[in-house]
């Protein structure tokens, strides 16, 4: 993958403290679709627990992008889907490597 290219405050727009207005970058592109709290066999992971569901979700992430040749470090945006928009706490216990800063925060969606 080649390294991208950050352009935090392009011409005509305030620069954002936490993020990246512009990455652009030349290679592939891997797009991973949404995942579920399974495990290899299909089974729910922590019914009732939001925090064993989210740290599932994590590494079946981390498992699809290592099947790409790439990790969290090449990641540019995640999507949380919740069901409540009550601060979810649980997802600063989920054990994923950190993503680079251009990332920023990962907006949360409510799925009813």
């Amino acid at each position: 993958m080649s390294e991208p290219t950050r352009t935090a405050a392009p011409a005509g727009v305030f620069p954002a403290a936490q993020y990246t207005h512009v990455v652009a970058a030349t290679g592939r592109l891997v797009v991973v679709s949404g995942q579920l709290p399974l495990d290899r066999n299909g089974e729910l992971v922590g019914a009732g627990d939001p925090a064993a569901q989210a740290r599932q979700v994590s590494a079946n992430l981390r498992h699809c992008l290592a099947a790409a040749g790439v990790g969290f470090q090449d990641v540019v945006k995640l999507t949380y889907f919740v069901t409540d928009m009550a601060p979810p706490e649980f997802l600063l216990e989920v054990e994923a490597p950190p993503l680079p800063k251009s990332v920023g925060a990962p907006p949360a969606v409510v799925a009813e």
